[in-house]
């Protein structure tokens, strides 16, 4: 098996980009603009556990929370359903947010140098805004990685909820893929027998045979129709200029509440106490 899957990455490797170029990243974000209406972002950001046999002298580290031993696949996801980059080498006792922060992924994010864009403006004339990369609680907030206001912040405030099912609707689509790998690869549904080694190489050989199918399947590359950037001088003024951690989830908050920013089927979502979006 280590053998198969090391060829597998060797070969379709650079399906799973290890560090996106700005032109992928820029790629990335015309599409979930297009596709899930969250201007401004790079990729959807999560963790999926995949539960392995005890692991000689592994001792606790692999043993997580949910009571089974597990490594770690952190990715980042594309509007499309395909891996951006990955991140295998972690144990399973780690919190998902501190496997972030000792990622390759999250160190390069802290420091600036994974090639993400200059800032760029929401709308026309408005102040640049920094890229983002959309996760959900387990996440610590950042200026460029943005999670839910929680139910003790969020309260009965509206505007904070359609925040939210916006978020929620773009974060979606890197647990749909993990859904997709376990659904198409049963290796994912049970208990891998094998060492941490072979099966951080298990893990990135299916990355990359999911990646090459979701290219086989999906139309040309024709996706450069970025939604065009409304200008709205009654409504800039509105938003905030500012931009520290906290004020970048606001920001959006109010451009998302905004008819600039805001989609129609918003407020009925909120109003059927749901989450998710059509």
């Amino acid at each position: 098996m280590r053998t198969v899957c090391e060829a597998i990455w060797r070969q379709l490797g650079p399906l799973v980009k290890t560090e996106p170029s700005e032109d992928v990243w820029k790629s990335s974000t015309s599409k979930i603009q297009v596709l899930w209406h969250f201007p401004n972002c790079l990729a959807s950001i999560s963790v999926k556990h995949v539960s392995v046999q005890c692991p000689i002298s592994g001792g606790s580290l692999y043993f997580n929370d949910k009571e089974f031993h597990s490594t770690v696949l952190l990715a980042l996801v594309d509007a499309e359903y395909k891996f951006l980059a990955v991140d295998v080498d972690s144990y399973g006792k780690n919190s998902d947010g501190n496997v972030f922060s000792k990622s390759m992924i999250g160190k390069k994010l802290e420091t600036g140098t994974l090639n993400v864009p200059p800032n760029t403006p929401l709308v026309e004339n408005a102040v640049p805004m920094t890229y983002v990369i959309v996760g959900d609680e387990v996440f610590p907030l950042k200026t460029y990685l943005l999670r839910p206001y929680s139910k003790h912040h969020q309260g009965g405030d509206k505007s904070k909820k359609i925040y939210n099912c916006r978020l929620s609707r773009a974060q979606r689509v890197v647990e749909n893929v993990f859904g997709i790998l376990t659904s198409h690869w049963r290796v994912f549904r049970g208990l891998l027998e094998v060492q941490p080694e072979t099966v951080d190489k298990v893990v990135l050989a299916y990355c990359c045979l999911h990646n090459m199918l979701c290219k086989e399947c999906n139309p040309p590359d024709e996706i450069e129709l970025l939604c065009p950037r409304t200008s709205g001088p009654q409504n800039l003024q509105q938003l905030k200029r500012n931009t520290p951690r906290e004020d970048v989830r606001d920001y959006y908050k109010d451009y998302f509440n905004l008819p600039v920013g805001s989609l129609p089927w918003q407020l009925a979502i909120v109003h059927l106490g749901r989450l998710h979006s059509p």
